[in-house]
């Protein structure tokens, strides 16, 4: 990043040059695109998929609103990683944060998504027994 400082000036102010602004504007519409697109899946995953097999019940509109309710509950907890994330960045530096806090998001809820057990297989386990 190239910027010069006036030393003059009452304040100090940073000129950012229009490169380094274009290359910012784009790191962070990439970043937030990929954290939303994870949102949108589980999203459409919920009401496809989630509601008949994680959360069965014998009223749709239950199993839906508990499917959207864990979706809801990301919300919750997304500012508290927020407060745990930016020590961590402090620390380590943000672009190694970034790394992990990406990879974290595409990585984990498929790792966890893989081992939950859906009604059938966990109701034949349980009667195995």
């Amino acid at each position: 990043m190239t910027s010069t400082i006036d030393e003059n000036a009452s304040s100090p102010t940073i000129e950012v040059s229009a490169k380094d602004r274009r290359r910012a504007l784009w790191g962070s519409a990439v970043g937030s695109t990929i954290e939303w697109y994870d949102y949108f899946l589980y999203g459409t995953m919920a009401t496809a998929v989630f509601n008949l097999h994680f959360f069965p019940s014998e009223d749709k509109v239950v199993s839906s609103l508990l499917a959207f309710a864990s979706f809801a509950l990301a919300f919750v907890v997304r500012p508290i990683g927020g407060v745990i994330f930016s020590h961590v960045g402090d620390r380590i530096g943000r672009k190694k944060t970034l790394v992990i806090t990406l990879s974290l998001m595409g990585v984990a809820p498929r790792c966890s998504w893989a081992c939950c057990p859906t009604t059938p297989r966990s109701a034949s386990a349980l009667r195995s027994c």
